[in-house]
C-alpha cells in the first residue's frame, strides 16, 4: 500500500527495527490528515484544528514573501558590495 516504501526505507537506515506497512496503515486511518498536497500522519495525543488551515496558508504565504524580499535584498547588498570593492580596486 501507501506506507509499504516508507516502511523498507526504515528498515534500509535502521536494520533493528521491526516495522510492518501494516503499523502505519492502522495509525494511517486514524491520524492520517491531508491539507493540499500534504499527508501528514500524527499521534493520537496531537491536537489538529481543521478550522486554522486558512491561517496556516496564510501564515506560509506572508513567510515566504517576506523571505523571497529578504534573498532579494540581500542579493543586492553583495552586488553593491562587489561594485564598490571592484571600483576600489581600480583607483
Amino acid at each position: 500500500m501507501r506506507f509499504s516504501w516508507l516502511s523498507k526505507q526504515l528498515r534500509r537506515f535502521f536494520p533493528s527495527l521491526n516495522v510492518k506497512p501494516e503499523h502505519f496503515e492502522v495509525m494511517a486511518s486514524k491520524n492520517l490528515v491531508k491539507e493540499g498536497k500534504a499527508e501528514v500522519l500524527y499521534p493520537p495525543y496531537v491536537f489538529y484544528n481543521p478550522v486554522q488551515e486558512f491561517n496556516r496558508d496564510l501564515t506560509i504565504a506572508v513567510i515566504s514573501q517576506i523571505a523571497e524580499e529578504k534573498f532579494r535584498k540581500s542579493q543586492q547588498s553583495l552586488k553593491y558590495i562587489k561594485q564598490k570593492q571592484t571600483s576600489t580596486d581600480q583607483v
